[in-house]
């Protein structure tokens, strides 16, 4: 099974054959329940997502498909004079199944996707999905003033970002750099370490995961 596309750079420890099964168990599209805007949310802020389908997370424990995970926003960073990044930090810490005690988790986020829609539009939209209920939309806000004043504008297309990266090391897997699908300016790094966490980064731009956002994880049982 391949989870990572051509172009990324791996370092570390190599994935044995059992690990890489140990993944692929685990290996599911969630997607988010509730918005999660960077400029809204403060530590401790609840995150919830369900499981696009049923994945098994070892030979005795299966995840229904519409499984709820659970987290906790572990920080944010908002549009200043200074900073010109905007981020959402969050961990799932625990898989709910119905009439069953809450299993622990540690999530690595390996793909987050929004709508193709995004990419095409013209910046300064925010894009909604169909309806009044948005899905895997950004918003996008360049030009607009921040509470310091400053004004928030887009990275040119010429900047250039790190080539995305993986590493595994002493049972740690860590992901950095790797883009938002079809969205811009937007970026995610995930990490089992501590108990896992994925920080999402949009750069000259508002954050926003809306309801309906999609990311692919690798479910693992604390142990």
């Amino acid at each position: 099974m391949i989870l990572f596309t051509s172009g990324i750079t791996c370092t570390g420890q190599s994935i044995s054959p059992a690990q890489a099964q140990t993944m692929y168990q685990g290996n599911v599209w969630v997607t988010l329940t509730r918005t999660l805007a960077s400029h809204k949310l403060e530590p401790g802020a609840l995150v919830t997502a369900k499981t696009n389908d049923s994945v098994p997370l070892s030979s005795s424990i299966v995840l229904p498909k519409g499984t709820l995970l659970e987290g906790k926003v572990l920080g944010t960073r908002r549009l200043t004079r200074k900073s010109r990044t905007e981020q959402i930090i969050f961990a799932f810490q625990s898989a709910v199944i119905k009439h069953q005690e809450p299993l622990p988790i540690h999530a690595l986020v390996v793909s987050a996707e929004a709508p193709a829609i995004v990419a095409m539009a013209g910046m300064g939209d925010t894009i909604s999905g169909a309806g009044s209920d948005p899905a895997w939309a950004i918003k996008h806000a360049p030009g607009d003033e921040d509470s310091h004043g400053s004004k928030n504008g887009s990275r040119s297309p010429q900047d250039s970002s790190p080539a995305p990266t993986m590493s595994h090391d002493h049972g740690q897997m860590s992901l950095s750099g790797f883009p938002v699908d079809n969205a811009q300016n937007e970026t995610f790094a995930s990490t089992t370490a501590g108990g896992g966490s994925v920080t999402f980064t949009a750069v000259g731009q508002h954050l926003i995961l809306y309801k309906g956002f999609q990311m692919r994880l690798e479910l693992l049982l604390e142990k």
